[in-house]
């Protein structure tokens, strides 16, 4: 059954003529007749009195008019739904890593439902890597993440933020550091873990000895007793209220968190997380 035959049929019984019908719908009048001969087939019903003229509306035919005004209105909604123009709408997986998602996902949350109200969001956590490969794949729409340098083909990256690194250690100074005293690397196998080792070899530190943490806030814990040192991001830093930590001068480093999407996603799904994120119009 074709919603065309729906309007035309409400169409005839708002006007009460198959001729007027006919030219309001800019069809002929055998058109129309056959449209609706056609629409009587698919039912299985007779919806016109022909044993008068013209045609009348049985009382069935009246209440199945009555019904298609409800289908075209969820036609209708559902066109507009899907136009290319319209506001972002659906369901859509998300993911973040758990250290952005701290400071991060409030926010993103809290505007996403005042901006797009239509949308509905499903969230995941899991390291850097293994989301990458989730929207690749195709299980998630989208993710927060630590940008690398690795090539991601078939993927868009966006920077949503960048997040100062910063050394700490027991008393802030750098002689703190040495080379006999543990570092505290925060998830090696993650995305941060990566940009943080980068660090250590660009600038030539070679911990003789490394204990690996999977927590942020215990390697800040770790070094404000004394047993070692770290690099970690600023706002984690002063989350955990450990400024008296930082190891002052070596303010180069950083890390970007980024949003990717599939190359192939239409552009308001990416425009819209990119405002929601505070970064876009």
């Amino acid at each position: 059954m074709r919603t065309r035959s729906l309007r035309t049929l409400r169409r005839i019984a708002e006007i009460g003529s198959f001729t007027q019908a006919a030219a309001a719908e800019n069809m002929t009048l055998s058109a129309l007749s056959a449209q609706m001969s056609n629409l009587e087939r698919d039912l299985g019903a007779a919806l016109f009195d022909r044993s008068v003229r013209p045609p009348a509306l049985t009382p069935l035919g009246r209440r199945v008019a009555d019904m298609g005004g409800a289908i075209l209105r969820d036609e209708a909604r559902l066109r507009a739904l899907c136009d290319p123009d319209a506001p972002l709408a659906g369901r859509f997986a998300v993911g973040f890593i758990s250290s952005a998602s701290v400071r991060m996902l409030p926010g993103f949350l809290t505007r996403m439902e005042a901006d797009a109200p239509g949308v509905e969001v499903v969230l995941r956590s899991d390291l850097s890597e293994r989301l990458v490969a989730q929207v690749a794949s195709g299980v998630l729409d989208a993710a927060v993440v630590t940008g690398t340098d690795a090539a991601n083909p078939g993927l868009v990256e966006d920077v949503v933020a960048r997040e100062a690194m910063r050394v700490i250690t027991p008393g802030g100074t750098m002689a703190n550091a040495s080379p006999g005293r543990p570092f505290f690397h925060f998830k090696p196998e993650s995305g941060i873990g990566r940009v943080i080792a980068g660090i250590l070899a660009e600038r030539g530190l070679r911990p003789a000895r490394t204990v690996v943490l999977e927590n942020v806030e215990a390697a800040v814990e770790c070094v404000r007793q004394g047993l070692g040192w770290s690099i970690l991001p600023g706002p984690d830093i002063e989350r955990y209220r450990a400024a008296d930590l930082i190891v002052p001068g070596l303010v180069d480093m950083s890390r970007d968190l980024v949003l990717v999407t599939r190359a192939d996603a239409f552009d308001s799904l990416r425009a819209t997380f990119l405002r929601a994120l505070g970064n876009g119009a």
